[in-house]
């Protein structure tokens, strides 16, 4: 096994070198063009490969020119800004896809955008650091690289680490396994956090989580359990101010049931305009199914109350949510088998941290 690890990482660090030196060399020789920005970003990545997993395989170079590195900053920021919305958008392909394997290769998928994003991260930041050492750049523009590159990654992040437990469903695969083990110092010393142990942990937490659920939770109807958020801070629905580039975000929201048996998403686009419709879908926790069983119950959102449909979903206007903040309401979600037994959902933390970055971002930018 430890022999098959071993070809298959030379093999994928002797392709990236291959590529990395390619692309230097177009990068060197050519006159400047658009494309500087893109080939500069993929020999970043292949770099970073190199690092990550080629020392002791193959010879490579120990870092990019700075004008490459400079260069490789400005696409890795858009890009990032790229993976973070694929990020934010995998429970609506989840729920589009209903087939295990394929929901797997979703969540590796993004696991793979993520080892991308740090191989480049790593590449130009020592490239970065060799040319201060160098006198090639100055402190100034050196601290300004890292810090625009090091907040574009942290967002990602944010935005990742928002769908952790779909992520943490494929914490046993064998591709993670191959990462782990084909990584070098330091890096294997300092394992990033979706290759660590956390997505494990997410794993074992929501598995005992459900077990003691079934085992025996009191049912609380009405009940409001202390230290659950329940409210949505309003601000997100004010009215749309598009941010400085005119930019919208991809952004979800998720609530539990107070037994956690059941939850409910969803997904829009921030900031929200008032002829658009902020839908929720629910499903079951366990099974990651729509729960079938509450059509036809009632889910009641900001005092708006609507039917739960046959596609186990509802919708709520924007419009419609604006004017019932103006009156005072609260962003709640109530749901229950009849208008008169509703019980109080709490909003998943992360999710919501998330969406709060996302209209900070916007007010600072207003």
């Amino acid at each position: 096994m430890n022999g098959t690890r071993e070809r298959v990482h030379e093999q994928l660090t002797a392709e990236a070198r291959n590529e990395l030196n390619e692309l230097l060399a177009r990068l060197e020789s050519g006159e400047p063009s658009e494309q500087d920005e893109i080939l500069a970003y993929r020999a970043a990545r292949a770099l970073g490969y190199c690092k990550l997993f080629g020392t002791g395989y193959i010879a490579f170079p120990e870092r990019l020119p700075a004008p490459v590195a400079k260069r490789a900053v400005e696409a890795a920021v858009e890009q990032f800004k790229q993976y973070a919305v694929s990020a934010v958008q995998l429970p609506r392909e989840w729920d589009e896809e209903g087939e295990p394997t394929l929901r797997d290769q979703l969540c590796l998928r993004r696991l793979h955008e993520r080892t991308e994003a740090q191989a480049v991260y790593v590449a130009v930041v020592e490239s970065l650091e060799a040319a201060l050492e160098d006198e090639e750049i100055e402190d100034r523009e050196y601290v300004d690289l890292v810090t625009r590159l090091s907040d574009a990654l942290r967002d990602y992040d944010i935005c990742l680490r928002s769908v952790a437990e779909l992520l943490s469903t494929v914490h046993e695969d064998s591709t993670l396994e191959l990462w782990r083990a084909g990584l070098t110092e330091p890096y294997r010393s300092l394992l990033p956090w979706w290759m660590g142990p956390e997505l494990a942990q997410i794993a074992e937490r929501t598995a005992r989580e459900v077990d003691e659920l079934l085992a025996g939770f009191a049912e609380r109807a009405g009940s409001e359990p202390s230290g659950l958020v329940l409210v949505v801070p309003a601000i997100l629905f004010r009215p749309a101010r598009i941010a400085a580039k005119g930019e919208r975000r991809r952004l979800s929201l998720k609530w539990y049931s107070p037994d956690r048996r059941y939850t409910a998403l969803s997904w829009f686009e921030y900031p929200l305009d008032d002829e658009e419709s902020m839908k929720l879908v629910f499903y079951d926790s366990r099974s990651g199914e729509r729960a079938t069983e509450l059509r036809g119950y009632y889910a009641q959102l900001a005092g708006l109350l609507h039917t739960i449909g046959e596609d186990v979903q509802c919708s709520f206007k924007v419009a419609d949510l604006r004017r019932q903040l103006e009156t005072g309401e609260q962003v709640r979600l109530y749901v229950g088998p009849s208008p008169e037994s509703l019980e109080a959902w709490h909003v998943d933390e992360e999710a919501l941290k998330v969406v709060e970055d996302a209209v900070d971002r916007d007010s600072a930018a207003s």
